[in-house]
This record gives structure tokens, sequence and C-alpha cells, in this order.
């Protein structure tokens, strides 16, 4: 029964480390998948034209998306080669990140990170598949701790997607 507790510690203890880990190296990838010459763009434009959407092309693939309102960007998503990857962020009109995250398929996966636009965290936590593991925190806007809730769940880690390379 103690040696359950004390493995039971230490994968909690590193738990967090091996997420950003995972999310350093996947957004690290996805960046350099998408950072190429672009032979063609795309722009689009809503009905009054005050937001544009901005999509390089490289041999028909997307690499990123980035969103316009009224001229100021407010959000980007860059894609991996194979589009499974994509690194999204969601921007304040001041151009700090008021949210940063990977998704995988069209779902949450990893560290994702909301920001008031003071540039303070918010709120910070990992996620697989859209459900919350480990322990989530939220702050308020001076970066005063508001609420801890762990969501245990530390065996889905193993369910992180690898990306290629």
């Amino acid at each position: 029964m103690i040696l359950a507790i004390i493995l039971n510690s230490c994968d909690t203890a590193d738990y967090k480390t091996q997420a950003e880990t995972w999310y350093n190296e996947t957004k690290a990838a996805i960046f350099k998948q998408s950072d190429q010459q672009a032979d063609s763009t795309i722009t689009l434009y809503n009905a009054d034209s005050s937001y544009q959407t901005v999509c390089p092309y490289a041999k028909g693939h997307l690499l990123l998306k980035r969103g316009f309102n009224h001229g100021l960007l407010r959000m980007e998503v860059y894609y991996s080669q194979d589009s499974k990857f994509e690194l999204r962020r969601e921007v304040c009109e001041n151009g700090k990140v008021g949210f940063d995250g990977i998704f995988y398929e069209d779902k949450p996966y990893g560290v994702s990170t909301w920001n008031y636009c003071n540039g303070k965290t918010q709120e910070e936590g990992i996620r697989i598949s859209d459900q919350k593991i480990g322990v989530w925190r939220k702050w308020d806007a001076n970066g005063m701790l508001l609420d801890e809730k762990d969501y245990h769940n530390l065996g889905k880690l193993n369910q992180l997607p690898l990306i290629s390379k």
C-alpha cells in the first residue's frame, strides 16, 4: 500500500511536465510544418467587410488562418502538414494572446491557457479530447488564485497524439 502511494505521488508530480513537454514539442512541429512559402492566398470577408480571414496555402495545403476584425488580428490557427493538428490562438484587441491551445482532429489536447487581455493567466489546465485532467487553476485579473480543482484521470496522458515531424 505504501508503494502505491509513493508511485502515485511521483506520477502526480510529473504529469504537468509530461503535458508541457508534449505541448512544446507539438507546437514547435506545427510551427515548422506551417512555415512554408505560400504559393496562393485566399482572403474572405464577412457581409460588411469588418472581418477578414486570410488563408495562405502551399501546394494545396492550408498553412494557417488569420482573422482580422476591423484590421486587428483576432485569431490565428496554424496547421500541421497532415491538417490533423492545429495550434489555435485568440488575440485580444491589444495584441496579447487571450487563448492558446492545440487541437487534434478538432478536439483539444494538452495544455490550454486562457488569459486576460492584461496578459495575466485566467485559467489553465490539461485536456484530452475535451476531458479535463489533472489540476486546473483559475485566477482573477490581478493574478490571485481563485480556484484549484483536481480532475484526476492522469492515466489519459498516454492518449496524447504524436505528430509526425
